[in-house]
Order: C-alpha cells, then structure tokens, then sequence
C-alpha cells in the first residue's frame, strides 16, 4: 500500500544518509547531519508504530536515531554500496533496545520522541519497553511550551496561569504514562530535541 511506499522511500533516504554519514569525522558535522535526518526518521517511527503496530521496532529506530551523532561508522562494512545497505540496511541489532533498558534495575527510563502525528512515549526498565501513544496536537502543545517558558522566565508572570499550563503539559505528557512509573524510583527523562525546552522538573503533578 502506500504506507509502505513511502515506508520505503523513507528508509532509502535514510540508507544514503547513513553511506554519506561515514564521510563526516567532526564530531559537530555530525550532530548537524543527526538533525538533517531527524524527519525521516520520526516518519520511520511512527510508521512502525501506527502502520505495523509495532512500538517496540519503533522504540530500537528511535534509540539508534538519538544515537548518529554519536556512530563511529563501524557497523557499516568497508566499502559499502547504497545497493548492499538498502537490502541490508544498518540499524539496532534485534532486541538490543530492550536487553538494554533491562540493565535499569535501579532507574527507569522514560523516552519521548515527537511524531507527525502525536507523541510516542516508552517506559523502560527490568520490566521491559512499555509503550505509550500521546495523541498531543501540535499546535496546542506548541502553544502550551511558549506559554510555559516564558512564566519560568518571567518572574512578574501571571501564576494561575502559569500554573494552569504547567498541569496541562503534566496531563498530556505525564499523566498517561504514570501508572508504569515506579513508586520512589528514579527517573532517566530522554527528551525528544523538539521538547527539551520543556522543564520537566517545574511541571505540577494536579
């Protein structure tokens, strides 16, 4: 279907990149070049996750997604051609996103990446990956984090305001996943680059 037609097309754009990706050797550029890819990949992601029903590949895309900048290339062979990655293209080994969130006996993590469509969100620990659809309009929640910035910023801010806004993000973003959040358990918050103006620690639990 179409779906997967542009599933497709989305992950050969993503296979050149990752081939022009071992050109780059600044560790900066490749940050930037991380960023450049950042669109397709959140396509890939929610397609995984809307069209084929699966948040735990979508959760391993968006982990190694988080990590290009980071790559050494290593997982690339010595001479790739864009023919060999597409057939076989590199990416998180299978279930390596869980065995590694498994390794959390002490801390949880909790990863949000922002998606065309809404907001995906994991929780992760011994428990394994557990997946959480936030189905956040962008311009609401586009309007809500400028709202909220600028009462932190702004000491002369409106609270009630402020304060109303604060519960509003804690009830979109929070709120659904907080009945897998352990009890007295620390947090390890992976923000999607989209949200991480968002002060997660100032948001008000109603």
């Amino acid at each position: 279907g179409l779906a997967n037609e542009a599933a497709a097309a989305t992950r050969s754009e993503i296979v050149a990149a990752e081939l022009a990706l071992r050109t780059v050797h600044n560790s900066r550029e490749r940050q930037l070049y991380s960023r450049d890819l950042a669109a397709a990949y959140r396509r890939l992601v929610q397609f995984e996750w809307r069209d084929k029903h699966d948040p735990q590949t979508a959760f391993a895309i968006w982990e190694w997604r988080r990590g290009t900048g980071l790559r050494d290339g290593a997982t690339l062979a010595a001479h790739p051609s864009f023919a060999s990655l597409e057939s076989k293209p590199a990416g998180p080994p299978a279930g390596e996103a869980a065995r590694l969130a498994g390794r959390l006996t002490k801390e949880t993590l909790v990863s949000y990446a922002r998606l065309p469509d809404g907001i995906a969100g994991w929780v992760g620990d011994r428990r394994g990956i557990l997946p959480h659809w936030l189905p956040v309009g962008t311009e609401e929640l586009d309007r809500l984090i400028a709202q909220f910035r600028r009462g932190c910023a702004d000491r002369n801010s409106d609270m009630e305001r402020w304060r109303a806004c604060s519960r509003r993000l804690y009830d979109l973003l929070i709120a659904p996943i907080s009945r897998d959040l352990p009890k007295g358990q620390p947090l390890l918050v992976e923000l999607d680059a989209e949200l991480s103006s968002i002060p997660f620690a100032a948001l008000l639990d109603p």
